[in-house]
């Protein structure tokens, strides 16, 4: 039976070549695309999954009230919190700190005596407790013991080879330098292996400093973690270290409260993470309905089949296995073609998102498993009703049995393809809105000048000389004739804030908490930055008065009860050092981060000393500027003997912010252009169905009368209707899920017309080019021709 079912299969797939190469092609195209979203989905939901206690770790964040008003809030916290609440909550097993450091020059002596030196982003701060809370693989040295020695460091297997080569690393000495001077030695105890990158938990160095127990409600800096038992709720445990946190003297006694929030270790999907995997089951969705549809058009033709095959006596169980077991075959075709394409193309997948990819057949998720159900359900779903509708149709007799019309299976056709142009427009408006708002980002007014900015990183000098070396280089770097400007400042746009100091109005209650940036006499000239009230540093007089003063933006102007005009020469109090400044200037809003980001209060600080180098060139042409690099480098190398010059272009950097809004838009792209390629697959096939069995009715038309222009309109009248009906349907769909992408962005473009009729427009242009071939044909038939094959 098995050989006779197969043997009928081939010769149905050889008559029907194209519609069932567009059936193929459809699965293929759409299974692969589920694939390798599946895969890409599962990865983020490995992360931190190697920890062995990865269920009862917690990151701490809080929310820091005072007389009812929020003071802070966010992912960092006091040091004092896990330390006190251990000691009277049991569900507390553990807690340890991971403080990410500021930018380090990081020295290493070699076997010769000379300085192996690279300024490092991973190195991290942490307590005695880290690599017992965390798991992380030794590769040398005591684990369990490597940090609880003052002063020790442990290092990744990629800087091990880096700084010591082939030597053994544990006990070698390796000296830190910070941009203000701060230096200090370690003593290497222990090699990892590298973090794994499905860990948001990456550092390339460990540093254990001594504790300190004297400043546990100093300010709210420690990025820090707990262990809990087994048994603990998070929601309890957190209310509970809350209320005893609350309670003590220097919060209540100030009538201060402190809310914590415990954000579990494991892994959580992201909206666009969700975003995808939905986009994934709507295209599997798209190539089933392409499947239905073509299959339904198909069973019309054959209605000739059933009847002379029940008249010689097949019963309906037989010609439904019949049918099922055909499209099971081309699924199965479909499915080896998959699995064909993805073992030969996985690699460039792989390299397409970052190598954020499960292996293809690795199954710990049980993706492979759940897609190999969905593919046997989906199979039989989508086989089945063309089966049914087929053989469930009466018989009275074996004449005029060619071909059948029937009115469900247009409505039904005709639904599909709706839902198919519904999902299409709602894929295609939102990669417009997002292609919008991308559009909006990289070309909004910034308040500042990011173009021909040359980034030089951070001297770590220390103290004695520090101004005189910083002078001394940027006089040598003003007289280039290519460099039209050079200033400094501790942080660059593009860059996350960083120093956070509450201030306050002389005589005033009101205690913001301002972001500082430390910057020279010509920072804002050079960055085009507009004053609103007040004057430069420049302008302000010597080192020493200037020390004395602040320029602040309209944030901070705003978060104390003042506008510009009124700001100027009142004088701020710094609540930490209890130092009084001068405000000399009100500057405009600029975007320091990205558009995502609010603009937060800023207060430009006056420090010549230290910080990165802004280099102003006449152009950034980076093809012409090699033997003016050099240049620069010889410079800094006579100042900075045991310093490595280490640049970057400020656009680069400022605009990388954006790289995962650019992969996002990359992505929604493609599987936009995977849907609407699927649902015009599906209509290319129901064109060629209807044009095979209308042409009899165009072939009367035309006898009577009917041009080629009123043949073409009554078909193009039809696929317009159907798509209009998508587009109603698709609109509010893409509106609702594209306006709450849009609010994850504290600056953005609102969805108008534009955003709707452009992309409806679009879509309706491709659909009816992708029939009009055949519609066409169709309309300038000769109807003697048609008669005649009729």
């Amino acid at each position: 039976m098995l050989a006779h079912y197969t043997g009928i299969f081939f010769r149905v797939l050889w008559k029907n070549k194209i519609p069932n190469s567009i059936n193929i092609l459809g699965l293929l195209v759409g299974m692969t695309s589920a694939i390798v979203i599946a895969k890409y989905v599962g990865y983020s939901l490995t992360f931190d999954d190697f920890h062995q206690n990865q269920a009862q770790l917690f990151s701490l964040g809080q929310v820091e009230t005072k007389n009812g008003n929020r003071e802070n809030a966010g992912n960092l916290t006091y040091r004092g919190i896990p330390i006190v609440a251990q000691q009277s909550i049991p569900e507390i097993v553990s807690y340890t700190t991971f403080n990410h450091g500021v930018e380090t020059l990081v020295m290493v002596a070699d076997n010769e005596g000379k300085m192996i030196s690279y300024n490092e982003q991973g190195v991290v701060g942490v307590d005695s407790s880290f690599l017992q809370v965390f798991t992380f693989k030794a590769l040398q040295g005591n684990q369990q013991n490597a940090l609880s020695n003052p002063y020790s460091a442990v290092i990744t297997d990629a800087v091990a080879k880096k700084y010591f080569g082939d030597k053994n690393p544990i006990g070698q000495i390796i000296t830190t330098k910070v941009s203000w001077g701060e230096e200090q030695d370690w003593t290497v105890s222990c090699v990892l292996e590298n973090p794994p990158k499905n860990s948001n938990i990456q550092f390339d160095i460990l540093v254990s400093r001594p504790s300190d127990d004297e400043n546990l409600w100093e300010s709210p800096v420690y990025h820090q973690f707990i262990q809990t038992t087994a048994a603990a709720n998070p929601e309890a445990l957190a209310q509970k270290i809350s209320e005893h946190i609350s309670s003590l003297p220097i919060f209540k006694d100030q009538g201060r409260e402190i809310s914590l929030m415990l954000k579990p270790l494991t892994p959580s999907l992201t909206s666009f993470e969700l975003m995808l995997a939905l986009i994934g089951f709507c295209i599997l969705v798209l190539s089933w309905i392409n499947f239905i549809n073509l299959s339904i058009a198909q069973s019309l033709n054959r209605f000739g089949e059933v009847v002379i095959r029940k008249a010689l006596g097949s019963t309906n169980r037989q010609l439904i296995s019949q049918f099922v077991f055909e499209s099971l075959f081309v699924n199965c075709i479909a499915l080896l073609l998959t699995v064909l394409f993805l073992t030969l193309s996985y690699d460039y997948f792989a390299a397409l998102t970052g190598n954020h990819l499960l292996p293809l057949f690795d199954n710990s998720l049980h993706i492979n498993t759940l897609f190999f159900i969905s593919f046997i359900v989906g199979s039989i779903l989508t086989s089945a009703y063309p089966s049914l509708f087929l053989v469930a149709k009466k018989t009275s007799g074996i004449s005029k049995v060619s071909k059948v019309t029937d009115q469900r299976g247009q409505s039904l056709r005709k639904g599909l393809v709706v839902a198919q142009f519904a999902i299409s427009s709602v894929m295609v408006m939102g990669t417009f809105v997002i292609s919008s708002q991308m559009d909006y980002m990289m070309n909004k007014d910034l308040g500042f000048n990011p173009t021909n900015k040359l980034i030089i990183k951070p001297p770590k000098d220390k103290q004695q000389g520090k101004q005189m070396r910083m002078l001394a280089i940027k006089s040598e770097f003003a007289k280039r004739s290519w460099i039209e400007r050079v200033t400094t400042s501790s942080t660059i746009p593009g860059q996350s804030y960083r120093q956070e100091v509450y201030f306050s109005l002389k005589g005033s209650d009101k205690k913001p908490l301002l972001y500082v940036n430390a910057v020279d006499t010509s920072f804002a000239s050079a960055y085009g930055i507009k004053f609103l009230a007040g004057t430069d540093f420049s302008n302000a007089g010597s080192d020493s008065t200037n020390a004395s003063k602040v320029i602040i933006n309209e944030v901070t102007a705003r978060a104390l009860g003042l506008n510009p005009d009124e700001a100027i020469h009142r004088e701020l109090v710094d609540q930490e050092e209890g130092e009084t400044y001068t405000i000399i200037g009100v500057v405009q809003n600029y975007h320091k981060t990205s558009l995502k980001e609010h603009i937060e209060p800023i207060i430009l600080k006056y420090n010549p000393r230290r910080g990165y180098l802004t280099l102003t060139l006449a152009s950034e042409d980076k093809n012409a500027l090699d033997n003016k690099i050099s240049e620069l480098k010889e410079i800094w190398q006579s100042v900075y003997r045991d310093q490595p010059f280490e640049y970057f272009f400020l656009t680069d950097q400022y605009y990388a912010q954006y790289d995962a809004e650019n992969f996002f838009r990359k992505v929604f792209r493609a599987l936009t252009f995977i849907s609407v390629f699927l649902a015009c697959l599906g209509l290319v096939g129901l064109a060629i169905f209807e044009a095979s069995n209308r042409k009899l009715e165009v072939g009367i038309r035309k006898t009577f009368g009917a041009s080629s222009q009123a043949i073409l309109m009554l078909f193009f009248k039809k696929y317009l209707l159907l798509l209009l009906i998508a587009t109603a349907i698709g609109v509010p769909i893409a509106y609702y899920v594209m306006d709450a992408w849009l609010h994850e962005y504290s600056f953005r473009i609102f969805i108008g017309v534009r955003h709707i009729l452009i992309p409806s427009l679009i879509l309706f242009i491709v659909a009816l080019t992708t029939i009009s071939f055949q519609v066409i044909k169709l309309s300038l038939v000769n109807p003697a021709k048609i008669f005649r094959e009729e």
